[in-house]
C-alpha cells in the first residue's frame, strides 16, 4: 500500500501547479508546503516501518516506495531552491529595469547574470523539463542576448532616422530621453530583433564614419590654395598648381568619395556625397587644363613674343595667341586671386572657358609645328 501511495505521491507533486512558472509565488510556496507536509507523512510512515521490513525481509519491495520517496524528497527541494531562485532573479532584474540607460553597467549585469544561469544549473539538475526552471532560463537568456545590443543602442552615432528604422524593425516607438530607462529599451524585445539591431547600428557607424570624412573634406578644401610661380622676372603671369603633397591629398579624397559612393549607406548624404564628387572631379579637371595649358603656353609664348619671322608667317595664329594670351593672363591673375582650389575651380563656365582657350593654343601649336617642318 505503501509502495502505491508514494507512486501517487510522485505522480501528483509531477502534475503540481508548484512546478509552473505562471503560478503566482505565494501559492507555489504553499503548495510546497502542501506537498512537504504530505511526503513528510509518507516519509514518518516509511520509517515505523522499518523495523518490520527487516524482521520479515521485505527490502525488495520497499525498494520502490524507497526510491519513489527519495526522488520525490529531492525533486520538492530542488523546487523550492528554483522558486527561491527565481524571485532572486526576478526582483534583481526588476531593479535593473529600473536602471537609467545611461547608467546601465552592461559587463556587471553580464556577469551577474551568468553567475543565475550556474546556480539554475545546479538547483535544477533533473526539472530541466519543468516550467520554473524554462521560465528562470528562458528570463535570463533573453536578458543576456539583449544587453550587448541595450550597450551598442548607445553609441553616439545613433540619430533619430536610425532609431526610427529601428521601431520599424521591432514594432515599437521609442521617445529618446534622458529619462530612459532600461526596461524601455527591453521593450523593444531585443532578444528577438538581435542581428537586427545590429544592422542598424552598423548602418549608423558607417554613416558617422561618412560625416566625419565630409567634415574632414569640408576643412581641407577650405583651405588647399594654389601655389603660384612667376614665369620671368616682370613677365607678370604666374603659373597656377598644387604642392605635391595637396595633390596626393586630391588623389586620396577622390578614392575616398567614389568608396562612399559605392557604399550601401549612401543614401542619408547622396546630395552632399555626389557634390563633393563632383567638385573633387572639377578640381582635377580644371588643374589638368592648366597644366596643359600652361605648358604650351610658355613654349609658344616665346616664339609669338621673340620671332618677328613667325608673327609675319603666322598672323592669324600669331593674332589667336594674342587673345588666348591676353585671356589667360585675366584667368590666372582671377584664379590667384581667389586662393582657394576649391571655389576657384568651381566657378561657372570656368572649365569651358579653359576648354575653349586650350583649343586656341592646339591650334596655334599645330600651326607653328607646320611651318617649322616647311622650313
Amino acid at each position: 500500500a505503501l509502495a502505491q501511495e508514494a507512486a501517487d505521491f510522485r505522480t501528483a507533486f509531477r502534475a503540481s501547479p508548484v512546478l509552473l512558472a505562471e503560478t503566482p509565488p505565494d501559492e507555489a510556496y504553499a503548495a510546497a508546503d502542501g506537498l512537504h507536509a504530505s511526503l513528510a507523512a509518507l516519509e514518518g510512515r516509511r520509517a515505523a516501518l522499518a523495523e518490520v521490513v527487516t524482521v520479515f525481509d521485505l527490502a525488495a519491495e520497499a525498494a520502490d516506495a524507497d526510491a519513489d520517496l527519495a526522488a520525490s524528497r529531492r525533486e520538492l527541494v530542488a523546487v523550492k531552491q528554483l522558486w527561491d531562485l527565481a524571485q532572486t532573479v526576478g526582483a534583481t532584474i526588476g531593479q535593473w529595469r529600473a536602471t537609467a540607460w545611461a547608467d546601465v553597467d552592461i559587463g556587471a549585469m553580464e556577469s551577474e547574470a551568468k553567475l543565475f544561469l550556474k546556480q539554475l544549473r545546479a538547483h535544477g539538475e533533473g526539472l530541466r523539463d519543468v516550467g520554473v526552471y524554462a521560465g528562470v532560463d528562458a528570463s535570463v537568456k533573453q536578458l543576456l542576448v539583449s544587453l550587448p545590443a541595450v550597450g551598442d543602442l548607445r553609441s553616439p552615432a545613433m540619430r533619430d532616422r536610425h532609431w526610427a528604422a529601428l521601431a520599424e524593425v521591432t514594432g515599437v516607438q521609442l521617445q529618446i530621453t534622458d529619462d530612459l530607462k532600461l526596461a524601455d529599451l527591453l521593450a523593444l524585445r531585443l532578444h528577438d530583433f538581435v542581428d537586427d539591431v545590429a544592422a542598424v547600428v552598423d548602418r549608423a557607424l558607417k554613416e558617422d564614419r561618412m560625416e566625419a570624412d565630409m567634415r574632414k573634406l569640408q576643412a581641407t578644401w577650405a583651405e588647399v590654395a594654389f601655389e603660384a610661380e612667376e614665369q620671368g622676372e616682370g613677365s607678370g603671369v604666374f603659373f597656377l598648381r598644387l604642392a605635391d603633397d595637396d595633390f596626393e591629398t586630391l588623389e586620396e579624397h577622390q578614392l575616398l568619395v567614389q568608396g562612399m559612393l559605392a557604399s550601401k549607406h549612401l543614401d542619408a548624404f547622396a546630395a552632399d556625397v555626389h557634390a563633393w564628387h563632383a567638385k573633387l572631379s572639377g578640381v582635377a579637371e580644371v588643374l589638368a587644363l592648366l597644366a596643359d595649358m600652361q605648358r604650351k603656353w610658355a613654349y609658344l609664348h616665346t616664339l609669338f613674343r621673340d620671332s618677328e619671322e613667325v608673327r609675319r608667317e603666322l598672323p592669324e595664329s600669331a593674332e589667336r595667341f594674342a587673345a588666348v594670351d591676353e585671356d589667360l593672363r585675366a584667368r590666372l591673375e582671377h584664379l590667384r586671386s581667389v586662393r582657394v582650389v576649391a571655389e576657384a575651380c568651381a566657378q561657372e563656365g570656368l572649365r569651358d572657358a579653359l576648354a575653349a582657350d586650350a583649343a586656341g593654343l592646339e591650334a596655334c601649336e599645330k600651326a607653328l609645328a607646320d611651318f617649322l617642318e616647311s622650313k
